[in-house]
């Protein structure tokens, strides 16, 4: 695919502050992918560089609209592996829970909220239930749904 090929593949028709969908194929992380000069490249990665060049080695390219298809120059931002982190925490996109602020109740991987965990943690605590029966039920791992459990994890549930 060469370069032209590549930006009449972004959906652009909201305009040039709304999100640019890559319409490719993704990734099973659901970012944009293609073959690109004999190579797998991330969509939003070959836009960002288009527009800004080369990244810095050990930088990554950030979304600010937090949507993984999304190629618009102008949502993606060079940064750190733990700039990245720190932004899916503060964006409330973490997979796991426990950590601040809260868990990543908006991710759309997540198996749990604050009610289904509160929910858990009484019928455990009534007996007749399993940590490993209870973690089968919502499709976890038994080990996280120990941590949940014993508040190594979701500690604001009470």
């Amino acid at each position: 695919m060469d370069i032209v090929q590549f930006w009449s593949r972004m959906d652009m028709s909201g305009g040039r502050d709304a999100c640019w969908e890559w319409r490719g194929s993704t990734g099973k992380n659901g970012y944009g992918n293609l073959n690109f000069r004999g190579r797998v490249v991330n969509a939003h990665r070959l836009a960002f560089q288009q527009v800004n060049g080369a990244l810095a080695e050990g930088l990554f390219v950030l979304h600010r609209c937090d949507n993984r298809r999304c190629c618009n120059p102008r949502h993606l931002y060079a940064g750190t592996h733990a700039q990245n982190m720190c932004d899916m925490v503060e964006r409330d996109r973490a997979y796991r829970g426990g950590g601040p602020p809260r868990p990543g109740t908006k991710n759309p991987m997540a198996k749990l909220n604050e009610a289904i965990v509160a929910e858990l943690r009484a019928r455990y605590e009534a007996g007749g239930v399993t940590i490993k029966e209870l973690a089968k039920e919502v499709g976890i791992h038994h080990g996280t749904m120990g941590q949940c459990i014993r508040g190594e994890t979701w500690r604001h549930v009470a």
